[in-house]
């Protein structure tokens, strides 16, 4: 997959391939290998076989508005969610990689500000929270 803006980050190919379950009730997807992006900012960043995630933390309440948390942002949520947890880069830094990964995803401008104000708003609860997935 290529995209048509060179300064705008993509994902490496080829997609990573998932094994998905449920978790405590949660769907929970595991990456069976390794998942790579190149970001206009920070460079590659590679998220290791074997992470867990679930996906963008959306209440299910709200999925008829911003969509379920394995929908067409699935790459962007994992990728911020590996950020997150390795607290590798400062929290404002994670969630402008997460904005500029919806963006890539395709997803439309209202949502990934909404997105992008909910990670800023209530993602300092998981930031940092290394096996916490």
């Amino acid at each position: 997959m290529r995209f048509p803006l060179p300064l705008r980050f993509e994902f490496c190919e080829p997609p990573p391939k998932l094994h998905w379950w449920s978790r405590a009730g949660h769907p929970t997807v595991a990456l069976l290998s390794a998942f790579t992006y190149v970001d206009a900012v920070f460079g590659v960043l590679t998220v290791p076989a074997g992470f867990l995630s679930d996906g963008a933390s959306i209440p299910r309440f709200l999925w008829a508005v911003v969509g379920c948390p394995h929908d067409t942002y699935l790459r962007a949520a994992v990728i911020h969610d590996h950020l997150y947890r390795s607290a590798a880069l400062p929290r404002e830094w994670c969630d402008a990689v997460f904005l500029r990964a919806l963006a890539d995803c395709g997803i439309r401008l209202g949502k990934r500000r909404l997105m992008y104000r909910a990670v800023r708003l209530f993602g300092g609860l998981s930031y940092g929270r290394g096996a916490h997935a």
